[in-house]
């Protein structure tokens, strides 16, 4: 897939988050998985998975904080429509209730109850509870402010050979301005005692359970592919497999293609059975126009172990 579709697909996602969120409150489409990562060298042991691992947060925190957003925005038309029950386009029903309304001193709260609720090739299951400080109206730079705490929520799309689904469970607090276009809007997002699962991961286990205490992402008004700026620590889970990471502060992940800026620091400690256990420092630097590399100090004592360069997307298997 080329740059332009890859830029294509992200687009689509976001947009389609923003129209089914503003239309009926719930969550928005993931996209399609790259193809099956190539074969790769025994010197990847560590290096493929952790190249996977951080890829896959990654891309399940920015979409949840584009989710979140589009959520915090539409708020406020939420609260002036009022408590109702509605039936979902294509079967189910969502139950909107106004907790608070916009005059509370408290700020405005309005709970949103999914039940198998089917919006065009999205299948939305859970509850969002909604509150915001600042609405795009407020000034002519559209800032919102607000947050989602999301209790057994869930967003399929039911599309494709290999449905996408994505599930989160936790509190995210967002700020940032909305803009008048995909192409320059910002926001920061904050996750607090946060679980989340997207399935497919890279990794191949059907979906790993991520959680974390707290988790901190921004994105800098620009392009669609520019870096989020990550920080935060997360521990995986499926079957045998524990992965333990941590991203230290400033680092930059791209979703498209590489970016100069890009470049992610951390540790990680993973355990499993069918790759041999390892733990130790990290770095991912951008390698030409879509590969990365990646260094590992195993024994966290400065000097570089593994160093190799993978493909984000015939290797790593990084799907938008």
């Amino acid at each position: 897939m080329t740059y332009p579709q890859r830029t294509a697909r992200l687009a689509f996602a976001t947009a389609l988050s923003s129209l089914l969120l503003t239309a009926c409150g719930g969550g928005g489409g993931g996209g399609t998985p790259a193809p099956a990562p190539a074969p790769t060298p025994p010197a990847d042991t560590q290096t493929l998975p952790t190249a996977r691992a951080i890829f896959d947060f990654a891309r399940a925190t920015i979409f949840l904080s584009s989710d979140v957003q589009n959520i915090i925005v539409g708020a406020p038309d939420l609260v002036a429509r009022g408590t109702r029950t509605e039936a979902c386009a294509q079967g189910g029903s969502l139950l909107t209730t106004v907790v608070r309304n916009a005059a509370d001193p408290l700020s405005p709260l309005v709970r949103q109850t999914f039940t198998d609720c089917r919006i065009s090739v999205l299948l939305i299951r859970g509850t969002a509870e909604i509150t915001y400080t600042r609405s795009v109206t407020d000034a002519p730079d559209r800032p919102w402010a607000g947050s989602v705490r999301f209790i057994g929520y869930s967003i399929e799309e039911t599309v494709g050979a290999q449905p996408r689904q994505r599930a989160y469970e936790g509190l995210a607090t967002g700020e940032g301005r909305f803009g008048i276009s995909l192409s320059i809007a910002e926001r920061r997002m904050l996750l607090t005692d946060f679980t989340l699962r997207d399935n497919p991961d890279t990794l191949g286990r059907g979906g790993l359970v991520s959680t974390t205490a707290r988790f901190e992402l921004q994105r800098s008004a620009g392009g669609i592919g520019d870096p989020h700026t990550l920080a935060g620590r997360w521990q995986q889970q499926s079957g045998a497999l524990r992965v333990d990471i941590t991203l230290d502060a400033g680092s930059q992940v791209s979703m498209v293609e590489n970016v100069a800026a890009e470049s992610a620091r951390g540790s990680i400690a993973w355990t499993d059975t069918a790759v041999p256990s390892f733990s130790g420092r990290f770095v991912l630097r951008p390698s030409g126009r879509t590969a990365v590399r990646v260094e590992l100090d195993l024994g966290a004592d400065g000097s570089v172990d593994r160093d190799v360069v993978l493909d984000r997307y015939t290797q790593i298997g990084v799907g938008i």
